[in-house]
């Protein structure tokens, strides 16, 4: 069955599934939204969640389930909804792969049911349980919303493939591979983890864990350029009653708080598995040495070259002495000195008082000579202005008239 739409909405307990029943292959189950596909609460009555669904409905059955593919740009699993793959019988359950753009897994119902991803093989079950795989942008799980690929049956559980920009877990958040199948020759609950930055917050966890007799746990694998662990936060691979497995990781920076954990634990000490981290900035490798010899600043500048250099002076004269550096703004070192003479006219120098200091008689005959001032008067509004008199050349002729 194949959906393609805009936008997909289930509420209230709003189901879509292909299912089988008996020795047949079950149908496969493709969403294609062009816009986002919410699915929303549970059945207020029988508390049945909203969802997508492909199952082996029967115990004992041998028809596989078929694959459920969702593709959209945005992906909301809310308030106790479920996006689930599973087998009751001995065939397997299907494979749910996920391609969208954001991807929010958030809350739980008003009667505690978490708003989940799983592909699982649920208890009594002989049958495999799928793979679960997810792509994309931005991957935000909180308020103890889960991801997860379990096998609570005799059959292997199947591997959680997450590759994403961002993953954001807080609040309770779980990212969990689980199973109770002692079948040692497949590989199983296993985590592999892709992103750009993985932030646990808040008892955020990610967790695989094997219960039973020699259930080895599976392995952890990550791989992100930002790993951090805060408020209580938990990665860690572990079996109750055998090996754990093992946690991998490699990442450029790892940021964890005093209560955050990383661990590999087994039934013993000796069964524990092995956390595994490499950081690809080494600080012994990757950063330059400083050079041990220092510039004393001070030694050159009290240094004398000249003094030290035969037949050699240097002589500071002040500003104006030394060309201007190139390098610095242009700064002109001249002083400006107003010379202009001032005339005062006839009708001005009435309202004026004058003092008159006496004056030297010169011989110049010059009508531009600068003369030094000789007096000034003040006017009403009380400026000042310096004055002097105008140069005059007197003939003898007109003396004697």
């Amino acid at each position: 069955m194949t959906i393609k739409t805009r936008e997909l909405v289930a509420r209230d307990g709003g189901q879509i599934s292909a299912s089988t029943f008996g020795a047949g292959t079950g149908g496969n189950l493709t969403v294609d939204a062009t816009s986002k596909i919410e699915l929303i609460g549970v059945n207020a009555i029988n508390t049945n969640p909203s969802g997508l669904f492909v199952t082996q409905e029967t115990e004992g059955a041998t028809g596989n389930a078929g694959s459920l593919t969702i593709n959209t740009p945005l992906l909301q699993v809310l308030n106790g909804a479920t996006v689930s793959t599973n087998t009751f019988g001995v065939g397997t359950g299907g494979d749910l792969n996920i391609d969208a753009g954001k991807i929010e897994v958030i809350g739980t119902s008003s009667g505690g049911s978490r708003s989940s991803i799983t592909a699982q093989a649920n208890s009594n079950a002989a049958g495999r349980a799928g793979n679960l795989t997810i792509k994309t942008g931005e991957l935000i799980v909180r308020d103890r919303a889960r991801i997860a690929v379990q096998s609570l049956g005799t059959g292997t559980a199947g591997n959680l493939t997450i590759d994403a920009n961002s993953i954001n877990l807080d609040n309770n958040a779980i990212l969990t591979a689980n199973t109770r199948s002692n079948r040692v020759e497949a590989n199983q609950a296993t985590i592999n983890i892709n992103s750009g930055n993985l932030i646990l917050r808040r008892g955020s966890s990610i967790i695989t864990n094997a219960e039973g007799s020699e259930v080895i746990g599976g392995n952890i694998n990550i791989d992100t350029d930002t790993l951090a662990l805060f408020e209580s936060s938990i990665i860690a691979a572990n079996s109750t009653n055998s090996r754990g497995g093992n946690v991998n990781i490699k990442t450029q920076g790892l940021f964890r708080s005093p209560d955050s954990t990383i661990t590999a634990s087994g039934a013993t000490s000796e069964e524990s598995g092995n956390v595994n981290i490499t950081t690809l900035a080494d600080p012994s490798k990757d950063l330059v040495p400083l050079t041990v010899d220092v510039v004393d600043v001070a030694r050159l500048v009290d240094d004398n070259i000249c003094a030290r250099t035969a037949k050699s002076s240097f002589t500071f004269i002040g500003r104006g002495g030394i060309p201007s550096s190139p390098d610095n703004p242009a700064v002109s070192n001249s002083s400006w000195e107003d010379w202009r003479l001032l005339q005062v006219s006839k009708q001005q120098q009435r309202g004026l008082t004058v003092r008159d200091t006496p004056i030297s008689n010169t011989s110049s005959s010059t009508s531009n000579q600068i003369v030094e001032a000789q007096g000034w008067v003040i006017d009403k509004d009380g400026s000042v202005t310096l004055t002097a008199p105008y140069p005059v050349s007197l003939s003898q002729d007109s003396c004697s008239q």
